[in-house]
């Protein structure tokens, strides 16, 4: 070329990269909001999804207690041995069905056992960030009196109504249960020899009773974000 002439473009040699490195098309000037990640290191790219949660409202139990306490009607005192199985929320409302064995003490005249059996309702709550839980039902079935006589032995069922509070401590999936037991049978029974008195109860019984719960999940929880809402499949 001629002295003071500019080269053509096409004889001008290429850049060459410092390091390896190739500058950048549009620099970044400030920070970018978003999460840093591996394959968005400046923060570029989707927000990280919200984590999902259970919802305890949704998820689904069964509950098997075994229970061993006393009954007073009255001044009286029975011992009563309790099994029911619960089905349905974990924490509202399920499903109960239970039976048990009432025995009379005071066998030497009349040697008295009955048999609650019913079905019902039960509500559920549990404590927050504790394997505690508290629990209120209602159940109707009936009551099967057998009574061992001088005369033979006598058999009689009479309506009978329950409502048990019960109080849970679970940390796995085996607890113990503290309840207290509300029962009426709508009638007294009373057996007398020769005139006097030698086994009577009233309807109306009321029980302390303590055991062990055996619980079993059915079902899983539609998934529910942090925030509240459910997430839509």
């Amino acid at each position: 070329p001629a002295s003071g002439a500019a080269p053509p473009a096409s004889a001008m040699p290429p850049a060459i990269p410092m390091s390896g490195a190739a500058p950048l098309e549009h620099p970044v000037s400030g920070p970018v909001d978003g999460p840093a990640r591996v394959d968005a290191p400046l923060g570029v790219g989707p927000a990280t999804p919200e984590p999902e949660v259970d919802d305890p409202k949704l998820l689904r139990l069964v509950r098997v207690n075994l229970d061993v306490g006393t009954i007073w009607r009255s001044r009286v005192t029975d011992v009563l041995v309790n099994a029911s199985v619960e089905a349905g929320r974990k924490r509202g409302l399920s499903g109960s069905f239970h039976a048990g064995v009432i025995v009379a003490p005071d066998r030497d005249l009349v040697a008295v056992t009955e048999f609650p059996i019913g079905a019902g309702m039960v509500a559920r709550g549990w404590a927050r960030r504790r394997p505690l839980s508290g629990s209120v039902g209602l159940s109707a079935g009936v009551l099967v009196h057998r009574a061992s006589t001088e005369g033979g032995v006598l058999h009689r069922v009479d309506p009978d109504l329950r409502l048990p509070l019960r109080f849970t401590w679970t940390p796995g999936k085996v607890g113990l249960s503290l309840g207290i037991v509300q029962g009426y049978s709508v009638r007294s029974r009373t057996y007398e020899r020769r005139g006097v008195p030698v086994w009577s109860r009233i309807p109306y019984r009321i029980g302390l009773m303590i055991g062990l719960h055996f619980d079993a999940g059915a079902g899983k929880a539609k998934p529910r974000r942090s925030d509240g809402t459910r997430r839509t499949r």
